[in-house]
């Protein structure tokens, strides 16, 4: 990100089972950010991941449970990306200011569709980035299905 004082983070969400390969099940997933601005070496490190929360239950959250759960999330980074000012200090006389935006998902396919608002690959409209009915899988060509827009991807998360 080009802004000055910007702050991009990765999101990173997944479930596991509490019990490892046991019969006994026990989803949980962690919710972690992770500060792109930091070099790759040290992005992963332990005191470098913020572990925002940990989803607890017997299975994982449906996309609807999962998007109530990040609600106070999307606001505080609604607020954030609109920019926040720090008071002066010693070491900056003027203060700071500072964007924050969520730049990637990391999760597998299940959780990137729950996180990003996706339907399955089993749905209606199952692909990302276009929005070609499952009917008409077998048409390829741009004649047929349009690119997904932010608008178009929002009024179908919206329905």
């Amino acid at each position: 990100m080009s802004i000055p004082g910007a702050l991009a983070f990765s999101i990173y969400v997944d479930w596991f089972n509490a019990h490892g390969k046991s019969t006994r099940l026990a989803s949980i997933g962690p919710i972690i950010l992770i500060c792109l601005n930091l070099p790759p070496s040290e992005r992963l490190k332990p005191d470098n991941v913020y572990v925002l929360g940990i989803i607890p239950g017997q299975k994982e959250p449906t996309s609807l449970q999962l998007n109530y759960l990040l609600m106070p999330l999307v606001k505080e980074l609604k607020e954030l990306w609109q920019g926040y000012h720090f008071s002066p200090t010693s070491t900056g006389p003027l203060g700071s200011f500072i964007h924050v935006a969520i730049l990637t998902a990391i999760a597998d396919v299940v959780a990137r569709h729950k996180l990003t608002g996706f339907i399955s690959h089993s749905g209606n409209y199952f692909c990302n980035f276009c929005t070609i009915h499952k009917a008409q899988i077998e048409e390829i060509g741009p004649q047929f299905h349009y690119t997904r827009s932010y608008q178009n991807h929002k009024s179908t998360i919206v329905k």
